[in-house]
């Protein structure tokens, strides 16, 4: 009896210890708009910072492809660079309306595929519903 408690002890230990911390992925794909906040008026350009890093350092010549276009919809521009130093700024472009701004970043290394995205935001607080509410909703 001592020895299967012994055992389920051991392996509940195991089980929680598991769970104690992520998985730390070594190729990073990091982007970011170019303002801390995000935030945009309907006209204003937004850059996205691009980095891909490969246990913390910059991976030289990396291959990307990105795609920037509207949240949720197709993309409108898909293009891909090679990162020199490990970074670049893309160019998003701009809405001219309230609405998200997304860059989704790719890359491949050692065959696997990592991914990066961020989203800019022009004048969120003013976006309007889409459809009107059913007369019989409560």
């Amino acid at each position: 009896m001592k020895f299967g408690s012994l055992l389920l002890a051991i392996l509940m230990l195991v089980q929680i210890s598991s769970y104690a911390q992520p998985a730390e992925k070594l190729v990073k794909v990091i982007v970011a708009p170019d303002r801390q906040s995000w935030e945009y008026k309907p006209g204003e350009k937004v850059k996205f910072n691009v980095t891909v890093l490969h246990a913390g350092n910059p991976i030289q010549n990396a291959k990307i492809r990105y795609e920037l276009g509207p949240e949720k919809l197709p993309a409108v521009k898909i293009d891909s660079a090679v990162l020199k130093n490990g970074t670049i700024v893309l160019d998003g472009g701009t809405l001219k309306t309230a609405g998200f701004l997304r860059c989704i970043v790719t890359t491949k290394v050692d065959g696997k595929t990592y991914r990066g995205f961020a989203t800019a935001g022009f004048a969120p607080s003013t976006i309007q519903p889409t459809i009107s509410l059913p007369a019989d909703f409560t």
